[in-house]
């Protein structure tokens, strides 16, 4: 809901964002004003809103996809990560490099794919794990044999 307040011969809008939480816009001196930005806080309380469900959902996926699809990359026989195709929401892989899931790079847009690191593949995993498909714990575990 979205309230109009005239508070000593200024306007500002005010509403509650899907989380419960109050917004406020400044204080205008036209209704008219108060009133688009009143309408623009709630496009954005929406959008937030609809980012973090995407979010919640897109990022898990994304990081299994990345794992599944992956394949394990060695140097001079030691195991460097998981090495995937980056064809993914640019947002959450950068959001995966700054928690340490992916192996920073330097060209991140001419680069063609991703490295998981330990704690990306380890993450993965378990998600894999949990997600109780008939076939998860198969290859899970021929990974391991490898």
């Amino acid at each position: 809901m979205l309230l109009f307040i005239l508070n000593r011969n200024s306007f500002f809008a005010q509403c509650t964002s899907p989380e419960g939480i109050t917004l406020r816009t400044e204080a205008y001196g036209d209704k008219g004003t108060a009133w688009q930005k009143g309408y623009d806080l709630v496009d954005k309380a929406v959008a937030e809103a609809r980012s973090r469900r995407y979010n919640a959902i897109a990022r898990p996926l994304t990081l299994m996809l990345l794992y599944v699809t992956g394949s394990d990359e060695y140097y001079d026989g030691r195991l460097l990560g998981r090495r995937a195709y980056k064809g993914h929401d640019f947002g959450i892989l950068d959001a995966f490099e700054a928690e340490g899931l992916i192996t920073p790079q330097t060209n991140k847009r001419a680069v063609k794919s991703v490295v998981l690191d330990d704690e990306g593949i380890k993450q993965a995993r378990e998600l894999l794990r949990n997600l109780n498909l008939p076939a998860a714990d198969e290859f899970l575990d021929s990974l391991d044999e490898e």
